[in-house]
């Protein structure tokens, strides 16, 4: 019973609370400067993974096309040194 009265006392404490701002400053201006820089972070992220994804794909592609060149160099090595009939 001792549990209960304390846990109804603590919630109408806590419904009477204003709630509090949930920004770290005081001024209107500053939260709306704070957003401003929080979305062009998010704009220079996206921008920086999709730059990512091109290298990773043109890396791939030269690996790629390495292994062809090689493919390509070792066949005509060996046709050069066959003898021509």
């Amino acid at each position: 019973m001792k549990k209960l009265i304390q846990l109804l006392l603590l919630s109408i404490i806590l419904v009477s609370c204003t709630p509090a701002q949930a920004s770290w400053f005081g001024g209107s201006d500053l939260n709306i400067k704070l957003g401003n820089l929080e979305h062009q972070l998010k704009i220079q992220q996206g921008k920086t993974h999709e730059l990512s994804q091109i290298a990773c794909f043109l890396g791939i592609a030269c690996v790629l096309f390495f292994i062809v060149g090689t493919a390509i160099g070792a066949k005509t090595r060996h046709d050069a040194t066959q003898p021509t009939a």
